[in-house]
């Protein structure tokens, strides 16, 4: 090792000059052992398997029905829809809106406290002021707000709308003349096969399968990940490097399975391999995978197989959620908040 080369050398420049021929030979007998016997590449990971797709052809129906929908408008997905690249990053449903809106008010004491007021005061001969001026100003206070709260949502729906209907080319049998299909980004699903073209940014996390680059390779940007302008090279894998149409990926299809690690927000680590009867397992890393948000520059179009799409993609799983806004004073006055803030 270079670490165990540094200690000989040392020695020998302290040794005298009739033991500088023994520590020339033991550096020589080391570096034969470690021709002889190289070092094995290290077995994958576990996470690495934790997930399996085949590339597909035909794309699988993905559910739209009215309880897929209604389960959607809770923020909830239902077991066994088809997991959709679809990312919504707003705070509230219209379904969610005034229960959880009037829960956060709520914990702010000077709400809670007046809303106590509020119910002692209906009850008759407790109070001998009118409840009206307690319950008026209270309304309007928690109406300003939710207005507030509600103007910025709509801005995040928006937002999500915009990023969920963009178009990207899909290689298809269901598709044209050509095998192309154009479709949303929120309708791509994990096993398609995606095409991206100069200047466009990536829908999902890709594995890499083929470049018009001599060198099979690619360049992106990736400033909304992690705010680096200089470009990123990534690789082809190296079975389909040349691959163009449908029929190019029929052996992919047909014979390769992706196995790779379970969902996580490390945008410098990937763990996989791909899996075939006749060649075995070919690993895969972080080289061969194209992440969302990231930007194709200098290459004219890329090929690549969705792995990661929707909330499992890693820049989805690096965003924070809505913050709510309360004042360090606020949570002082909730005892039960207050350690955490004296950690901060």
């Amino acid at each position: 090792s270079a670490k165990g080369t540094d200690s000989v050398s040392l020695s020998a420049s302290a040794a005298p000059a009739g033991g500088l021929k023994d520590a020339h030979a033991i550096v020589l007998q080391q570096q034969a052992q470690q021709q002889q016997h190289p070092q094995q590449p290290q077995p994958l990971k576990e996470a690495a398997a934790a997930r399996h797709i085949r590339a597909h052809l035909s794309r699988p129906a993905v559910a739209r029905s009215l309880l897929h929908h209604l389960a959607k408008g809770f923020g909830v997905q239902l077991r066994g829809d088809v997991a959709t690249n679809e990312v919504s990053t707003a705070k509230y449903t219209l379904l969610t809106f005034l229960p959880v809106n009037l829960f956060e008010q709520f914990l702010r004491v000077a709400n809670l406290y007046f809303l106590l007021t509020a119910i002692l005061q209906l009850i008759p001969g407790l109070s001998p002021t009118s409840w009206f001026t307690t319950v008026a100003p209270l309304v309007f206070v928690l109406a300003v707000n939710a207005i507030k709260e509600g103007y910025d949502d709509v801005h995040r729906h928006r937002n999500d709308s915009q990023v969920n209907n963009r178009k990207v080319v899909l290689l298809s049998e269901q598709g044209d003349a050509a095998h192309q299909l154009e479709v949303y980004w929120k309708d791509v699903v994990a096993g398609d096969l995606v095409k991206v073209r100069a200047e466009e940014e990536i829908p999902a996390d890709l594995l890499l399968l083929s470049s018009p680059d001599p060198d099979n390779l690619c360049y992106v940007e990736t400033a909304n990940l992690d705010g680096e302008t200089n470009l990123k090279i990534k690789y082809c894998w190296s079975k389909f490097v040349g691959g163009r149409e449908v029929q190019d990926f029929q052996a992919l299809a047909q014979d390769w399975t992706i196995g790779y690690e379970a969902a996580n927000e490390k945008l410098y680590v990937f763990d996989g391999y791909a899996e075939s009867a006749k060649l075995g397992k070919q690993p895969l890393d972080i080289n061969n995978l194209l992440l969302r948000g990231s930007v194709l520059r200098k290459t004219d179009w890329v090929i690549g197989l969705a792995l990661n799409v929707g909330r499992d993609s890693k820049i989805v799983r690096n965003m924070t959620k809505a913050p709510r806004k309360v004042s360090r004073q606020q949570y002082m006055l909730w005892p039960c908040f207050a350690p955490a803030v004296r950690q901060r």
